[in-house]
């Protein structure tokens, strides 16, 4: 997965690559321990900066959408639950899957054609 956390994240993953090469420079003068606790934090700092970045790259459309729907008050139009759709001369345990697109509707006065 691609998260482009140095993009979406500067500023944590600014601070992982500081601590990166603070580990490089750890090892080249042998400081093996001193370079694993930095690597082990800077390995950190890059997880959290992909997190962040996932958070706010993949999860933003959907924030967006949640907004537009809002807008368009989706909650006055939509069915309430899908047991609200059944058909009403099915029983309710014997189809669940079968819907009944008008009655869903009709309430809210849209029309179950086109859609």
């Amino acid at each position: 997965m691609h998260t482009e956390a140095a993009k979406f994240s500067s500023k944590r993953w600014t601070e992982a690559e500081k601590k990166f090469n603070k580990a490089a420079i750890k090892l080249e003068d042998g400081d093996l321990n001193e370079a694993k606790k930095k690597a082990g934090e800077a390995e950190t700092l890059y997880r959290q900066a992909e997190l962040e970045a996932i958070k706010t790259n993949y999860l933003q459309g959907t924030r967006e959408l949640l907004k537009q729907a809002d807008k368009l008050k989706v909650k006055d139009h939509a069915p309430r639950s899908p047991r609200s759709c059944l058909h009403p001369g099915i029983p309710r345990r014997s189809h669940r899957s079968q819907w009944n697109r008008r009655s869903c509707f009709a309430d809210n006065g849209h029309s179950a054609q086109g859609r």
